[in-house]
């Protein structure tokens, strides 16, 4: 069966069209990933702790000087939580 490269899904904190990811289907598009704060409001981002995998967060705007020890985040009062992508990358995807 061959999947239909030009398939979209909904972000799942915009709305806006996003390739079709069925492993992920609450994932958040790129633009939404530079929104993640903290619980307090400051922003965090999420990337691949090395070569071989693991995700790691920093608060944003340190040089990745300043750990976020967490995966768990929000834009606003929505929840999501970042993960290691099955092929690398990283995911972030809405939880209730």
């Amino acid at each position: 069966m061959t999947q239909n490269t030009n398939a979209t899904q909904a972000c799942a904190h915009c709305g806006r069209p996003i390739p079709l990811t069925p492993r992920y289907p609450r994932r958040i598009c790129d633009a939404c990933q530079t929104l993640l704060t903290d619980a307090a409001g400051r922003p965090v981002e999420f990337f691949n702790e090395d070569a071989f995998g693991g995700i790691i967060g920093f608060y944003a705007g340190t040089g990745q000087q300043e750990p976020y020890p967490q995966l768990d985040c929000q834009i606003g009062s929505a929840k999501f939580q970042a993960q290691e992508g099955r092929f690398g990358g990283v995911v972030v995807e809405a939880v209730d």
